[in-house]
């Protein structure tokens, strides 16, 4: 009797609140994160201005008029988004998989040295040739950068937050090693690579700053959409990314899956070179 009351007792005492984590997020809640990120980001930012001595209202202020009311920052603001489109793709298309690629400037290193070597060795052959060869053989090299931590990652267990992370630094100084010497232009005095053949770079649209690079951003974020939602690869990824055990017991070949997976990642980061403005000066740096 004694214990049933102590039972009963320690029963009424407990917490008629429980908070559960949700199967799936709402669509508010999905609304809400990242607007609240945002607004976050917007005070960490007024902090740092009001640091500095400046008033946060004006300053946001200016930034968005030097957008919004003027047509080069509008082109500005395209231009710069278009290659971090293309990594943001990659690195997201990762992280679906739960593999924290934490490597993508070293994909576009890589993807750039492939590309920019392979642009230069084809000379004077038309842009019909010359300007997909080159896409391609930036998309390759970051392929190849991304698969090598995919690789050690399923071979060896290694954590690949550390090796996409430390390949960064390889493929960055391998990229300085080439501009300060086999690839520097022998006329000037401070590290330029030689330039590239007019072939080889992007053409403008009507005429204006914006290239045809934005277009393919734009294709390559529908592409991506339509992987990861409509096809059996895709499930695949979100399948390791939920559950890995759970995927390998169902028969997933997990090692292959996250190599085709950092292919496509770094490969979409690599391809990033191509669409940098900076490219239009024809030169790798």
């Amino acid at each position: 009797m004694v214990q049933d009351k102590v039972a009963a007792g320690s029963e009424s005492r407990q917490p008629r609140i429980r908070i559960r984590k949700r199967a799936s997020p709402s669509v508010l809640s999905s609304m809400l994160v990242p607007l609240v990120a945002v607004l976050f980001a917007l005070i960490t930012g007024s902090l740092l201005i009001l640091i500095a001595g400046l008033n946060p209202v004006d300053v946001y202020a200016a930034m968005l008029d030097g957008v919004v009311r003027s047509r080069s920052g509008l082109v500005e603001v395209v231009l710069k988004v278009a290659p971090i489109l293309l990594a943001s793709l990659g690195v997201a298309l990762a992280f679906r998989a739960s593999f924290w690629n934490i490597g993508a400037e070293g994909q576009i290193y890589a993807g750039a040295i492939v590309a920019f070597g392979v642009g230069s060795a084809m000379g004077s052959l038309p842009a019909a040739i010359v300007l997909p060869t080159v896409v391609i053989a930036g998309f390759a090299g970051g392929a190849l950068w991304g698969i090598i931590p995919a690789l050690l990652k399923s071979r060896f267990r290694t954590n690949e937050i550390v090796t996409t992370l430390m390949m960064n630094y390889i493929a960055m100084y391998l990229l300085f090693y080439l501009v300060h010497g086999p690839w520097k232009e022998p006329a000037l005095n401070y590290p330029w690579s030689w330039r590239l053949p007019e072939a080889a770079v992007l053409p403008e649209l009507g005429g204006g700053r914006i290239h045809v690079g934005v277009l393919l951003a734009l294709v390559a974020l529908v592409v991506v959409y339509v992987l990861d939602h409509h096809t059996f690869w895709g499930y695949e990824i979100r399948f390791i990314g939920a559950n890995r055990r759970a995927a390998e017991g169902a028969g997933i070949n997990i090692s292959r899956s996250l190599v085709l997976l950092m292919a496509a990642s770094g490969g979409l980061a690599g391809s990033a070179f191509e669409l940098d403005d900076r490219l239009r000066a024809r030169r790798c740096v």
